[in-house]
């Protein structure tokens, strides 16, 4: 019998290992997802419409490999990077190192100070102790209030990603009707059209950012005027005397007119969300609710829980409010990019990133329109 298992044994152990399944490799080290393929050097020199955007974005190296033909030119640059509940532990392990922990340790330390304080004085016999009562009774709206800070912090970012999604939109209509429609009638309007349309997202990727030398989007809103103009330069380019072609080709420079309002729409909408924040008189109200309700919450735990337990256990509390609230905070404003987060939604859109995205995809339209000529 010894025997038998002694063979067997071996046999089982690597059936076991064929069939166990291949590990899946992290998504730090996982093959990126698909993206729009930037057009090669040699393509973009072909191309009729061509600008200087790349003067601002890229410095382009050696050409790269042609892209396969797919349907990936209107595909977004960056990776979705999700949470997964496989992180779990990395993300316990990181908590000193988080954005969120540095911003809220200054604060955090001062109430430390004050539990370690409180429950000091209290196992001393110096001061009294608080019922449980009120601030159970408050704990509930404290919740409501910072939870809503939090909701309408994101209802910002989210209209902020959504500015943008339409903004890709438009461009990418403003591109393919430039090339399929205004180019072959009026070749030097198309690619006016072609380039100021590659502008635009740079421009308001400089608009997005507080720091901007450019008030109120001036650098997208004058891209948009080149835009205007080259339409208003195409429409007098009448196409043929056949009155059918004369109506389509002014229709679709309507169209062009319809998606350039939208891009100027854009502008006033990322200025709207720049230049509004949350009423400061409710961030401070609920700033003012919370330090007040952590800094009397020690008198309560010493006798609930004992002076060994108060500190960790209060602690653990204060974090987990405070970093909710500083959640909120940094999506208020979603246009404020932070160090590190210039390619990932951390706690602020990639403006550049989501312009230099654009841009590739509308250089990818340039180029399957050169290929089919």
């Amino acid at each position: 019998m010894a025997r038998r298992l002694l063979v067997v044994l071996p046999l089982a152990v690597s059936a076991l290992r064929a069939s166990w399944p291949a590990a899946v490799p992290h998504r730090a080290h996982a093959a990126p997802l698909a993206t729009a393929w930037p057009v090669p050097r040699r393509a973009r020199a072909a191309a009729p419409l061509a600008s200087a955007a790349d003067d601002l974005l890229f410095d382009e190296g050696p050409a790269p490999p042609a892209p396969p033909r797919s349907n990936s030119v209107f595909t977004s640059q960056l990776p979705a990077v999700r949470y997964t509940s496989d992180d779990w532990w990395r993300n316990i392990r990181s908590i000193p190192r988080s954005t969120v922990f540095q911003r809220i340790a200054p604060h955090l330390a001062a109430n430390v100070f004050v539990c370690v304080l409180v429950t000091y004085l209290r196992v001393t016999g110096a001061i009294f102790a608080l019922p449980a009562l009120p601030h159970q009774l408050t704990g509930a709206f404290l919740g409501l209030l910072v939870t809503f800070r939090t909701n309408s912090a994101y209802a910002r970012f989210w209209e902020a990603r959504c500015i943008w999604g339409q903004v890709m939109g438009a461009c990418r209509a403003l591109a393919i009707s430039a090339t399929t429609f205004v180019a072959p009638r009026a070749p030097e309007q198309g690619q006016e059209l072609f380039d100021a349309v590659r502008l635009y997202p740079v421009a308001l990727a400089r608009a997005c950012k507080p720091e901007s030398d450019q008030p109120e989007g001036a650098g997208a809103i004058e891209v948009c005027q080149r835009i205007y103009k080259s339409i208003a330069a195409a429409s007098r380019k009448r196409p043929l005397d056949d009155d059918d072609d004369d109506n389509f080709y002014s229709l679709q420079l309507a169209n062009l007119a319809s998606q350039t309002d939208r891009l100027v729409d854009a502008v006033g909408d990322v200025c709207r969300i720049m230049r509004t924040p949350l009423p400061l008189s409710y961030s401070r109200h609920t700033s003012r609710f919370l330090s007040i309700w952590s800094f009397t919450l020690p008198f309560v735990l010493v006798d609930a829980i004992g002076w060994m337990a108060t500190v960790p256990t209060y602690t653990i509390i204060c974090w987990m409010l405070f970093g909710i609230e500083d959640v909120g905070l940094q999506i208020e404003q979603p246009f404020s990019a932070t160090e590190g987060n210039q390619g990932a939604y951390d706690a602020s859109l990639p403006v550049d990133a989501l312009a230099a995205g654009v841009v590739r995809q509308i250089d990818c339209i340039s180029a399957l329109e050169c290929s089919t000529d």
